[in-house]
């Protein structure tokens, strides 16, 4: 059985889309609109088997979330997708994988399905 995915998202209605698509593959699903939800959600214990986030999100940004990921040993080989409006080339990160807005739902899709049934470690 695969993990929950964390989706980190603010735009009520991306954050919609993206639950909707998720789901409908099977996938279940939890939401923080920012990232102070989403430290609260991990720091509690959760494990996800990817996390999809926004860089750009009110008061802490994506970035805080992936540092947290990268900072915490049992969370630094979570597979991570970042979402944004900046052009590519500006998103130098240590993500799995960089999606600009509006997001192509099918590659997206694909890519989640990729890591979030590889093992963990990557192995």
């Amino acid at each position: 059985m695969v993990a929950p995915i964390l989706l980190v998202e603010d735009d009520e209605d991306t954050l919609a889309a993206l639950c909707h698509l998720l789901e409908g593959e099977g996938y279940t699903v939890i939401t923080a609109g920012d990232a102070e939800g989403a430290l609260k959600q991990l720091e509690q214990g959760l494990r996800p088997s990817v996390v999809l986030v926004d860089l750009h999100l009110p008061r802490a940004s994506g970035w805080d979330v992936m540092k947290h990921l990268d900072e915490e040993a049992h969370l630094r080989d979570v597979p991570t997708i970042l979402i944004s409006g900046m052009p590519k080339d500006n998103v130098k990160v240590l993500a799995d994988a960089v999606f600009r807005k509006p997001v192509d739902y099918g590659n997206l899709l694909a890519t989640v399905r990729q890591l979030a049934n590889q093992p963990a470690g990557g192995e």
